[in-house]
């Protein structure tokens, strides 16, 4: 997670994403932390395994548990 803050990541089109909060989230099972970025848009994060690359269905399962976690890790 602090990689994340220190280094950013490439989005689409190879744009530089950088994060000025990153935290890790509790009690939930396919989302492993929120975040802010440099320009005030949240996110939640979601990390393949050590051992296994992050496929669709991680994907799909992160995104309906982000959409179904109260209260929100992120303003609506």
């Amino acid at each position: 997670m602090q990689e994340l803050k220190a280094t950013g990541i490439l989005g689409r089109g190879g744009e530089k994403i950088k994060f000025i909060r990153v935290e890790a989230l509790e009690g939930t099972k396919f989302l492993q932390g929120s975040a802010e970025t440099t320009d005030n848009k949240h996110s939640v994060i979601c990390f393949a395994g050590e051992t296994r690359p992050l496929d669709v269905r991680i994907v799909d399962q992160a995104l309906r548990e982000a959409e179904t976690i109260r209260p929100a890790p992120y303003p609506k």
